[in-house]
């Protein structure tokens, strides 16, 4: 049930209104894509007594008009997961004292949120410990120093996604690489890391996914490091322009686990290429796209569909 529609319950009746403040119904707050009025909702939440410890999950993505006075009421439950996105108006220094306020949190979103800097960091750093799943894409203020500040810290994340983080060096993914050793999928799409830092992956034993898509400097050889270190199952390597057959030979010898493949764009990757991942990976593969691979000549549509049965997915480049 909707809040909009628990709010327009709790007024046909006394009993209703006992009922819609169960604290079952008000464990999550959803108020997404919100367009108007948020202030009776806030409202309405400080006079809700049960979602004083039951409320664990807020969901604010895109909500118009949500402000740093809004973090500072949510701050008072016992929050384990913040979705955050694209909320424009919230500051640095808002971000960061609810962060400071909500030790338990153990999933965060900041997506587009282009005022987060040292603040909201230095407090992920120092107040943020159980976070499994943090998502700082489109946060482009964020520097290597940054970074080693959060994961110095959140060592158990699970989750990672630095999409767009474009100030982000070396020294950030090594520090990932040491710390966050739990790491299962990491999306870096145009954040450009160097061979060097791709290289420095393959520590992450328990990657299942990874996005680089753009990362112009990727090397064959990074790739192999990366493939021979991890269990990868998605990998988006699309528009990584200096790989070629080697990459995607390392990639099907590396991960039988494989199941989710992007080449678009490389012309490096010709028949050699798909011949390694038909004998290695045709089984669990379901996704391939080879869209502007114009070195595969071997394989039309059709034969790829044979080569690959279990695909569903299939992007191609004729």
């Amino acid at each position: 049930m909707s809040l909009k529609e628990r709010s327009r319950a709790a007024t046909v009746c006394k009993e209703w209104h006992r009922i819609l403040e169960h604290p079952s119904l008000w464990v999550e707050l959803d108020l997404s894509n919100w367009q108007t009025g948020i202030e009776p909702v806030f409202e309405a939440l400080k006079g809700t007594p049960a979602a004083k410890e039951a409320l664990k999950r807020v969901n604010l993505e895109f909500t118009v008009g949500i402000e740093d006075k809004h973090l500072n009421i949510l701050s008072q439950y016992p929050l384990t997961a913040a979705n955050l996105n694209g909320c424009q108006k919230l500051t640095d220094a808002g971000i960061a004292r609810f962060i400071t306020a909500c030790p338990t949190l153990e999933v965060l979103s900041l997506y587009w949120n282009l005022n987060v800097g040292m603040q909201t960091t230095a407090a992920l750093g120092k107040s943020c410990s159980q976070l499994t799943s943090l998502n700082l894409s489109g946060c482009k203020s964020i520097t290597d120093t940054s970074m080693q500040q959060v994961v110095a810290a959140c060592t158990q994340l699970q989750c990672l996604d630095l999409t767009r983080c474009v100030k982000l060096g070396d020294a950030a993914y090594a520090a990932v690489a040491e710390h966050c050793r739990e790491l299962q999928e990491l999306r870096l799409y145009a954040s450009m890391p160097s061979d060097r830092a791709i290289r420095a992956l393959s520590a992450l034993r328990h990657l299942r996914l990874l996005d680089i898509c753009g990362a112009h400097q990727a090397s064959d050889e990074g790739i192999a490091a990366v493939a021979q270190g991890c269990s990868l199952q998605h990998v988006n390597l699309t528009w990584c322009i200096q790989l070629t057959d080697a990459a995607v030979v390392a990639l099907a010898e590396g991960c039988p686990d494989l199941e989710l493949l992007s080449l678009h764009g490389i012309r490096g990757i010709t028949d050699v290429g798909i011949d390694a991942l038909r004998r290695r990976n045709s089984s669990l593969l379901h996704t391939l796209d080879i869209t502007g691979c114009t070195g595969v000549t071997r394989y039309p549509r059709t034969e790829l569909a044979k080569a690959f049965p279990n695909v569903h997915c299939l992007l191609w480049h004729k």
